[in-house]
């Protein structure tokens, strides 16, 4: 729990008559604090004191009292978390001239430093923590390794340029969202189209007002908006703040783009199914924009049904069978159906997985 004005954290023993144990000057009220991967006993919290960056590692079996570890950070940190394996920390930058990624030892020693990420936004950790996407103010999507702690592939926000990685071949997949009756052009009803000339594709593109408007952090809203890794870790979906109609989906098997979904008016939330047993079942996107319409999107398939809500937040259940979808004054619980079933991933994707995964397989697309 964090206090108001950032004092201290209270950290609390879910049992009867605990107290809690404090833990001051917390960097930010909504980030900065990590359990780590393994037992969940050791905390890592961003701290900052006298204008400078700390962070302490507290152990549960202790009641969070004493400092297991801590270190004096040399910059202006925007978040962390620890690495796969919990043998180091990973902290990056706020968004500044210069944009870094710093691994830490849990003595304080800086193992390796990464800087060729461009002008850094935010940055996404993959649920497992072996990857972590840079989204960057110019568009760039950079995709880095936990494992060997460097960029291992970087993606542009670039239909041309997307589907010439490709080597002009049919695997990006651009649907647009049309009516379902284009005769009467009724505005309840749609489906997606799939376009094939895609060297005439364009996609909208939202005109840059005179004043760039920022976020509650105080960062302009350019570039990369938001990234949301698949729980499998073979997709990650990005929104571009310039293309606020377009879901962008990102293959890291084959490490190019496998899908752009092009809508009628902006994109307001995206989420995966978190259900990822068994390994035969396809990921799945859903998707919700301005209009009164529930988009669904997998490997295999699309689909997109009428909702009673527009502008809904989206939230699945664990099991992933049912979806939950907030206004800001009603919500609605969908049941969109277990998702369809997908075949065996190639020979080659699956050893191009394992080699990211092991960091054996380091590619550029810059």
């Amino acid at each position: 729990i964090m206090t108001e004005f950032h004092m201290y954290l209270a950290v609390w023993k879910l049992q009867q008559d605990a107290t809690a144990a404090h833990i001051r000057h917390p960097k930010y009220d909504d980030r900065g604090v990590a359990f780590n991967h393994g037992d969940g006993h050791f905390l890592a919290v961003l701290r900052r004191s006298n204008c400078q960056d700390h962070v302490s590692v507290h152990n549960s079996e202790d009641n969070f009292t004493a400092e297991v570890f801590a270190f004096q950070i040399d910059g202006d940190c925007a978040d962390m978390m620890w690495a796969h394996d919990d043998s180091s920390l990973l902290l990056w930058d706020r968004p500044a001239r210069a944009s870094r990624f710093l691994w830490y030892s849990l003595r304080g020693e800086l193992l390796v430093q990464v800087k060729e990420c461009r002008l850094l936004r935010s940055a996404y950790p993959s649920p497992s923590a072996q990857f972590l996407v840079a989204a960057c103010f110019d568009g760039s999507l950079c995709l880095l390794s936990g494992t060997t702690r460097s960029i291992v592939s970087t993606f542009a926000h670039d239909l041309k340029s997307a589907w010439a990685e490709t080597g002009g071949a049919d695997d990006v997949a651009v649907l647009r969202e049309e009516p379902s009756n284009p005769e009467t052009g009724a505005t309840s009803g749609a489906r997606y189209l799939r376009l094939r000339n895609l060297s005439a594709a364009r996609v909208p593109e939202e005109h840059i007002a005179r004043e760039t408007p920022v976020d509650a952090d105080g960062v302009p809203q350019v570039g990369v908006a938001v990234a949301k890794w698949s729980p499998d870790e073979r997709y990650v979906a990005t929104l571009h703040f310039g293309m606020p109609t377009s879901v962008w989906i990102w293959d890291l098997g084959r490490v190019c783009l496998s899908a752009l979904l092009l809508h009628r008016s902006a994109v307001k939330s995206l989420a995966w199914d978190p259900c990822t047993a068994p390994s035969t079942l396809a990921s799945r996107l859903a998707i919700s924009t301005s209009d009164a319409s529930l988009f669904m999107w997998s490997p295999v398939g699309t689909s997109i049904g009428n909702c009673p809500l527009a502008m809904t937040r989206l939230r699945w259940r664990s099991d992933g069978l049912h979806l939950l979808m907030q206004d800001k004054d009603c919500i609605c619980v969908c049941a969109p159906g277990p998702p369809d079933r997908v075949e065996a991933d190639t020979p080659a994707v699956v050893k191009a997985l394992s080699e990211l995964r092991d960091g054996a397989g380091e590619v550029d697309n810059a």
